[in-house]
């Protein structure tokens, strides 16, 4: 779900994907081609950004808090 949004935001042209195997090449490629996310699903997903701000969420993804 995260590649479907962030590849359907406006102005994106490309996403860089990170990868160590082959499988996980093959994987990546298959993210590219998942079904767009409802317009409802897209304001879902950034109502919930909205309510955790961008700084706090890094520091719980970096065990700062």
């Amino acid at each position: 779900m995260s590649v479907a949004y962030i590849r359907d935001l406006p102005g994106i042209t490309s996403l860089a994907l990170g990868c160590e195997t082959a499988g996980q090449v093959k994987e990546n490629a298959a993210l590219i081609g998942v079904k767009a996310i409802s317009p409802a699903g897209t304001d879902a997903i950034r109502a919930l950004g909205k309510r955790v701000p961008i700084q706090e969420a890094m520091d719980r993804i970096l065990g700062k808090k």
